[in-house]
């Protein structure tokens, strides 16, 4: 598994950031039917997964509040542990 997208809303639930983020690894399964992904946002992703970690910093600190469903394999895909660094 790996991080395919990061989209980041603000309390007045506002995208703040949204990019699709290109894998290291060749994609054997979309998903789409679940994530929405398709190949042409793969192929259009031009952000990495470290571009993706330092634009998550910019935006995210100790004192940030994080929801989401099953944010623990969000946190982990991104590589960023619950103490606000990089695995």
């Amino acid at each position: 598994m790996e991080l395919a997208r990061l989209t980041l809303i603000n309390f007045e639930c506002e995208v703040i950031y949204d990019e699709f983020i290109k894998p290291e690894n060749h994609i054997e399964d979309y998903l789409t039917k679940y994530s929405g992904i398709t190949v042409d946002h793969m192929n259009n992703a031009t952000k990495g997964l470290k571009d993706a970690q330092q634009d998550f910093f910019k935006f995210c600190n100790a004192d940030t509040f994080l929801v989401g469903h099953s944010l623990e394999n969000d946190l982990q895909c991104l590589n960023v542990n619950l103490e606000g660094s990089f695995s």
